[in-house]
């Protein structure tokens, strides 16, 4: 964290485009330069060297990197090895599968070793795949997949939804919308009043698709498979945003003005930061400080939180505003909660439990009832006062406090 701090100072004078400074973990990078892959692909290049090269590409696609390694030996967790280990590598497994499939994969860039795990294909097509493409070049548009031998049918059908390709020569090449309803996508362009390259990533003109659109509905695709409303809304949200959903574009955070230690914040101070870490009980934030900032679970938002994964992710650039800080533990805890006015009553003054009504004299006025009535006064008696044995124990509360609670609720109902 010093070494981070120092070379975002070194580069903070410079003018113009400043380079990005960013922490990439290397957690991955020794386990890659001791494997047999790493040292098939750099037969020549020592550890140091290759450990640089998988940081390097760590921070390139971390997805990419974490792939090429066993998961089960990565650091994660005091209590890794009291699982089943089989269990375990399957469950990375299937979490590293499903990223896989959210992201998609660049058909011109992925290895045989990731394109195998993608639905519909296997080791044998994700060879012949690879193969093709270094005998006849990259593939120019999703059509050309079909060229592959074995691959059209079954395969083509649960795989080309997650093949993308960058700069193709199809405007939906590069999105996650599957080729059996380009041909339907474009009518409903043509009917929109826009040719399908200019609507492409423009939710301006995407946002009228929605609309024509709904004439659409039944209208079968290349498959057979008739055009609904929750897939007419996919369609439009990846021709407004294509690959809407996958990784976000890694940000900077400049840290202005840069804080250096715990005495340069205070409560109520705004900063900038990064997100680090995720869990269940809230999210850590690298604010410039030598130890990350705790955003608890019910400060993550305004409203209520359900599930902290779903609100932040690692990566995010956030602003958070700072409610305590610790420097003898090393600890500050900031919130994203907006700052809320106090809530007013309809006169103006702050509302409080149990405040009177005013009258015009501005004296307050007595409650309706005499003694030992309601409130309403409607005769009935009030409720009894609540006992001490009804009170909610304090978890602070001292052994001496709780014994005497004990023995005057004893006194109470005479034992």
């Amino acid at each position: 964290r010093e070494l981070v701090r120092l070379a975002r100072e070194a580069v903070a004078g410079l003018e113009g485009r400043r380079p990005m400074v960013v922490e990439v973990p290397d957690d991955a990078a020794a386990l890659f330069a001791a494997s047999k892959a790493a040292k098939a692909e750099f037969p020549e290049a020592d550890a140091a060297l290759r450990r640089a090269v998988s940081v390097g590409r760590r921070l390139q696609d971390p997805l990419r990197e974490l792939s090429r390694v066993d998961l089960r030996h990565l650091g994660l967790g005091a209590h890794q090895h009291d699982v089943d280990p089989q269990r375990l590598g399957e469950a990375l497994d299937e979490v590293l599968v499903t990223c896989l499939h959210v992201a998609g994969l660049d058909v011109n860039r992925a290895e045989p070793e990731r394109l195998e795990r993608i639905n519909g294909l296997g080791h044998a097509l994700a060879g012949a795949l690879a193969g093709h493409r270094e005998r006849h070049g990259p593939f120019r548009t999703r059509a050309h997949l079909l060229d592959v031998p074995g691959l059209p049918g079954p395969a083509f059908l649960r795989s080309a939804g997650f093949l993308w390709i960058e700069g193709g020569e199809h405007p939906l090449d590069g999105s996650f919308v599957h080729p059996e309803w380009y041909t339907l996508v474009a009518e409903i362009a043509r009917e929109a009043g826009f040719p399908l390259a200019d609507v492409v990533g423009r939710p301006e003109r995407a946002e009228k698709l929605a609309e024509v659109g709904r004439a659409f509905l039944g209208r079968p695709s290349a498959s057979g498979e008739p055009l609904g409303p929750r897939m007419l809304a996919a369609l439009v949200e990846q021709v407004a945003r294509p690959r809407a959903g996958g990784p976000p574009r890694l940000a900077e955070v400049y840290f202005e003005p840069p804080v250096r230690g715990f005495g340069d914040v205070s409560p109520g101070d705004e900063l900038e930061g990064v997100v680090t870490h995720v869990a269940s009980f809230g999210a850590f934030v690298d604010v410039g400080l030598p130890s990350d900032a705790l955003v608890h679970v019910s400060e993550l938002a305004d409203g209520f939180v359900e599930d902290p994964f779903a609100s932040v992710a690692v990566g995010q650039k956030v602003r958070v505003r700072v409610l305590s800080v610790d420097p003898d533990r090393g600890r500050i805890a900031v919130t994203m909660r907006s700052r809320k006015p106090r809530r007013r009553g309809r006169d103006g003054e702050g509302k409080g439990r149990g405040r009177r009504r005013k009258d015009a004299a501005g004296g307050a006025q007595p409650r309706r009832g005499g003694p030992g009535r309601s409130p309403k006064g409607r005769g009935r008696p009030r409720s009894k006062p609540r006992r001490d044995q009804d009170r909610p124990l304090n978890f602070r509360m001292d052994l001496g406090a709780l014994s005497a609670l004990l023995d005057s609720s004893d006194e109470d109902s005479g034992d």
